[in-house]
């Protein structure tokens, strides 16, 4: 509702008497009554002055009365009257200005009807009945829900995600984990007699067959071949010199390695198994020796021994009466192989058809030996040196003959 700015006062009484101006009802600031939009205002003489009471007051402050639309032009002392009244605040501002209630109507005053205007609004939520005011006093408001304002439903509350039991991986933890390093084994081909197949230390030329876990490309430091097409077997034979070799299983960007320690043959050992017959009523000595190479905890079958020839040494006795040519050592000028036990070859150590008078006596040869890998074709390395010893120990011709730690003895 828009007060009349142009009326000096406001009118209170239905005879039209002027009202104190500071005595009107008191007003409540979240009250307010708005006029619709376009509604004419007219002015207290275009109307006679007419007494409200009741609910009949709100009926003229609205413009209901007689289906026309007025202002309110007088009031009464009612407490309906007085619940409604603007007053001024008492700051010198308009009235008029001052919101009194939040009844909004049609703009189209002349048709619009106040039951249809309540019952289209949104229901209001129920409240307990106001205490009954005192005249003068606006009763006690009691505030609508924010939707029975809005004519809108409450928006529900937002429902909470319930936690979840994992979390996928992002970033770098969303690729798929690297691959386990390779691993890498080993067995030899040939069977040591005092160690197992499955040894890092190996014999020179010893046969190895490497395994790894995936495929990949093998390499050698040493040994043959030094490169491996890529699989997730290398076939190896290790070099002819003793050292340290690495093997290498590259898979992608991950490696595994593995150290082989070769050792050469360090050792020879003769044990006799038979002896030839000699001539009898003459001196002489002979024996066959069974030879093994050592050590035992490789294997050297794919290694092969040569001894090489050499003058006597440490002449004495029965035996300076012969040439040195005659006393030359003229071994076996093969190269022989020894089996993957470390053994098979035999030697044959003997002098005979010696001639009395008999005398005692001695000679030795100092013989060097040779390893080689089998099929290397190499001139051969030096590894040990034995001594072949014949002795005439009386003057009846008795000999003896001793080497690697066999010895045999024959009296004519």
């Amino acid at each position: 509702m828009t007060l009349d700015r142009s009326a000096p006062e406001w009118m209170h009484s239905s005879s039209g008497s002027r009202e104190n101006p500071g005595t009107p009802g008191k007003r409540s600031q979240t009250d307010r009554l708005s006029a619709a939009a376009g509604s004419e205002h007219i002015s207290s003489s275009a109307r006679p002055r007419t007494a409200l009471s009741g609910t009949a007051w709100l009926d003229g402050v609205l413009g209901f009365a007689n289906g026309t639309t007025s202002d309110h032009s007088g009031e009464c002392n009612c407490a309906g009257c007085a619940s409604g009244r603007a007053a001024p605040r008492g700051d010198g501002e308009d009235p008029a200005t001052v919101p009194v209630n939040e009844v909004k109507l049609s703009t189209d005053a002349s048709s619009a009807d106040p039951a249809a205007a309540q019952s289209s609004a949104a229901p209001a939520a129920p409240t307990t009945p106001a205490a009954p005011t005192l005249p003068g006093q606006a009763p006690p408001q009691t505030a609508a829900p924010q939707a029975a304002q809005s004519g809108k439903q409450p928006t529900p509350a937002p429902v909470a995600t319930p936690p979840r039991t994992g979390t996928a991986p992002t970033g770098d933890a969303a690729a798929a984990p690297p691959p386990p390093p390779p691993t890498l084994t080993s067995k030899t081909r040939k069977t040591a007699t005092g160690g197992a197949d499955v040894r890092t230390t190996i014999a020179v030329g010893e046969v190895v067959e490497f395994t790894g876990s995936t495929s990949g490309t093998w390499t050698a430091t040493g040994g043959t071949p030094a490169a491996g097409a890529a699989g997730t077997t290398f076939i190896w034979t290790a070099p002819g010199a003793p050292g340290s070799v690495t093997i290498t299983l590259t898979v992608g960007t991950q490696t595994v390695t593995k150290v082989m320690t070769v050792i050469a043959p360090s050792s020879l050992a003769m044990v006799v198994s038979s002896q030839h017959p000699l001539t009898a009523g003459t001196a002489g000595v002979c024996m066959v020796t069974n030879v093994t190479v050592g050590p035992a905890t490789v294997s050297f079958g794919n290694v092969q021994w040569l001894e090489v020839p050499g003058p006597a040494t440490s002449v004495a006795g029965y035996f300076t009466k012969f040439s040195a040519a005659t006393l030359h050592h003229n071994p076996n000028p093969n190269w022989v192989t020894w089996n993957d036990s470390n053994t098979g070859p035999t030697d044959h150590a003997s002098w005979h058809s010696l001639t009395g008078p008999y005398t005692p006596g001695t000679f030795q040869w100092d013989v060097p030996n040779k390893y080689r890998v089998t099929g290397s074709g190499a001139a051969g390395t030096e590894f040990t040196t034995t001594h072949q010893l014949f002795a005439m120990t009386d003057n009846a011709g008795t000999m003896t003959v001793s080497k690697g730690g066999a010895s045999v003895a024959r009296t004519p």
